[in-house]
């Protein structure tokens, strides 16, 4: 059953989610923050180690919010560079 929903998350939501975050990337402001957050249960580091949780959300410009979270492992400025890259590159 776990396959089940592990299946229907690769097939229909990441779908759902690149088309958003697409979305979100055509706004004329985003606004980032970044969130710590402990995992468990995660390979190679210990529990107390801290991983980080990306927020993503559309600034008030009157449309509908978008509001999305990317996990990553690491501090590492290039995780936001890379989510952020085609709004970036528009030169906002």
């Amino acid at each position: 059953m776990a396959n089940w929903v592990i299946r229907c998350a690769e097939d229909y939501f990441t779908p759902v989610l690149e088309y958003l975050r697409k979305r979100l990337l055509l706004r004329g402001i985003v606004h980032v923050d970044e969130t710590p957050v402990r995992v468990f249960k995660e390979n190679g580091k210990k529990p107390q180690t801290k991983s980080y949780m990306l927020l993503c959300r559309t600034g008030n410009d009157g449309r509908e919010s978008i509001v999305l979270y990317d996990y990553q492992p690491s501090r590492s400025g290039d995780n936001a560079v890379k989510y952020l890259e085609n709004f970036l590159l528009d030169g906002r």
